[in-house]
């Protein structure tokens, strides 16, 4: 059932009643039982893997000399069809690739995908895949079972949601329930590559994770770079990429400035309500992003504190040398509502605020009493903000209904600070999966 949230009045306020449809939704993996011709002109050819060589080499010598070459094949689907892409993915094994050819198809029902595989297009530019029925929430073109603990690679291809076809040019009212996904990524997903793709129209969201679902539950991290995410947008929802982390996040100590995240660098957002949004124990870095015309009166990155709509709030955040540039203002560059992090060196243009701060409303089962609040910016660490230029003011303290006032809950040098985080060193960039080292 997907819970429904009135309008908030207070410009940019919409979220904190999480009516973005973030709600959680356990994930029952599917199993391929049904019969697949896999005849139709699938090629599947192999490419010596030298890692794997040398492994296989070693192994060899362990246990007796004698060693046979180990490969891994690419397979190509006959087509952008996702029953011909499906086929292909059904005789991929661990570190296979699964190539899909040029051209412009319109794509019906979904793609079901283990991780250790590589699903790779032909350019974001060459192969387009045009979502043509109305499956909403949680059936994703593409859904990845995070169920093996190894690598899954995306790249060069298009996905195109709903949006223009259901919403029209409508942006102020709804005209349909419809609430599509690109890529939907389930489980403890380790070392993620999704590059040099694009994501569009779709009315939830590009790329989702969701870390406490799946045959594994547990935190992803990887890497989201050199994409596009173009139009991500419905009336209080809209993403390029969500971040629905693991609660189990929350049992660790922060590591700021470790690959114990998912990065989203180098890439290309335009007319998105959130660029990337979080919550439920996530821990993400946005970093060297360009922001062009933000949509909604909202900020362009965000992270939720303890909402009704998951588990638990936002971890951790790293926001760091992003630019925004809106033609029409917008509400802020920044919304944190809870965790902590770091927030600095970025470029706000067309804000009303540069960061705002927000103490998140709460589940009815965990009212705000007295400070902390569970999962609240400042606990149990801070926030911490430093050299943005902003075209609005630099940090605004978002009222709250609360009686207590916001100046109880958020304080300067106690939950959050104007200074640089003492002893932070950001993580390598670029990545280094970026570049083929662990």
């Amino acid at each position: 059932m997907i819970r429904r949230w009135a309008r908030a009045s207070h410009p940019g306020e919409s979220d904190d009643f999480p009516g973005d449809g973030r709600v959680r939704q356990q994930y029952h993996p599917r199993e391929a039982s049904h019969p697949v011709d896999v005849s139709s002109n699938i090629r599947r050819t192999t490419k010596s893997s030298n890692f794997a060589l040398s492994w296989t080499l070693g192994a060899a010598l362990v246990v007796g000399g004698v060693s046979t070459s180990a490969s891994a094949a690419v397979i190509s689907a006959r087509s952008g069809l996702a029953t011909d892409i499906q086929a292909a993915v059904n005789l991929a094994k661990t570190g296979d690739t699964v190539t899909i050819p040029a051209g412009t198809f319109h794509f019906t029902g979904q793609v079901f995908a283990p991780d250790g595989i590589y699903i790779k297009g032909a350019g974001r530019d060459s192969t387009y895949l045009i979502k043509s029925d109305n499956l909403s929430e949680w059936h994703g073109m593409f859904t990845i079972d995070a169920k093996t603990g190894q690598p899954f690679k995306f790249s060069g291809i298009t996905l195109e949601g709903r949006l223009a076809t259901l919403q029209g040019t409508n942006r102020t009212t709804v005209v349909t329930t419809v609430r599509d996904q690109g890529l939907v990524i389930y489980g403890a997903a380790k070392n993620v590559q999704i590059f040099d793709s694009r994501f569009t129209k779709f009315l939830r969201a590009g790329i989702e994770f969701q870390g406490d679902a799946g045959s594994v539950p547990g935190e992803p991290n990887g890497v989201i770079y050199n994409n596009e995410f173009i139009d991500n947008w419905y009336i209080y929802l809209g993403y390029g990429v969500a971040i629905d982390g693991s609660p189990k996040s929350w049992h660790q100590k922060a590591t700021l400035g470790s690959f114990n995240a998912v990065f989203v660098e180098d890439n290309y957002f335009s007319r998105n309500r959130h660029c990337v949004t979080s919550s439920n124990g996530a821990n993400y870095v946005a970093r060297y992003n360009t922001v062009v015309d933000n949509y909604q009166d909202a900020g362009a990155f965000d992270a939720h504190g303890l909402s009704p709509a998951w588990p638990r709030g936002t971890h951790t955040v790293e926001i760091y040398r992003n630019t925004v540039n809106n033609s029409i203002k917008r509400w802020a560059g920044v919304s944190i509502r809870g965790g902590s992090g770091v927030v600095w060196g970025n470029s706000w243009r067309g804000v009303t605020h540069g960061v705002d701060l927000v103490v998140e409303r709460p589940p009815p089962t965990r009212p705000l009493s007295t400070y902390p609040a569970l999962d609240q910016i400042g606990n149990p660490d801070a926030l911490f903000v430093w050299d943005n230029v902003s075209s609005g003011d630099d940090v605004y303290k978002r009222p709250t209904p609360d009686p207590h006032g916001i100046d109880y809950w958020l304080r300067e040098n106690r939950d959050y600070w104007l200074t640089a985080k003492p002893g932070y060193v950001p993580y390598a960039y670029p990545h280094p999966l970026r570049t083929g080292t662990p």
